[in-house]
């Protein structure tokens, strides 16, 4: 398994089911998971085993994977003989127009909302994978879920207050061509 964020994680903890022994290759200093997703690794033991500050450089076999060449030595070699290889890098959610609204972010970089997908800027709501409103459980049906709250909230507030946020008060002016 390659990655060192919650989906590699994840993804390992999965697949320990079905392997006797499983590499989690990590490119930084330390995986940079949920702490719940990390306490299920450790339960695993030695199933589990981390390679840290390393890259997969080469992918090795004639018909199908035989062995993977790494960055850096590992365990004398800077080869390793695998059955599979499963990249599980994730994703590290754009929340750059937020921060520029003046929205908040919590302590791990995700939007705050309140249980309407509100943040603290009036007029403006989050959804999905920028906003960690249901911890770590990123799925689709859950953003789409936080989507319709969004909406439903937006719409709503729009009703009672009559106007838009103030990043969308002022629409572009058109140009004629």
């Amino acid at each position: 398994m390659v990655g060192g964020g919650d989906a590699s994680v994840k993804g390992a903890v999965l697949a320990a089911e079905y392997v006797n022994k499983l590499f989690l290759i990590v490119r930084g200093k330390e995986v940079t998971a949920e702490p719940i997703n990390l306490d299920k690794m450790k339960k695993l033991g030695s199933k589990i085993e981390l390679i840290l500050e390393t890259e997969v450089k080469e992918i090795i076999g004639k018909e199908k994977l035989e062995k993977i060449r790494l960055s850096r030595a590992f365990n004398g070699s800077d080869e390793l003989i695998v059955d599979g290889l499963f990249v599980e890098v994730g994703a590290i959610p754009n929340v750059e127009l937020a921060k520029s609204l003046g929205v908040l972010l919590d302590e791990h970089g995700y939007i705050k909302v309140d249980n309407m997908m509100q943040t603290n800027v009036d007029g403006v709501f989050a959804a999905g994978d920028a906003v960690n409103h249901f911890g770590s459980f990123k799925q689709d049906i859950t953003a789409a879920a936080m989507g319709a709250v969004a909406a439903t909230s937006a719409y709503n507030d729009k009703k009672i207050h009559g106007e838009l946020c103030s990043f969308h008060a002022k629409p572009p002016m058109a140009t004629k061509q």
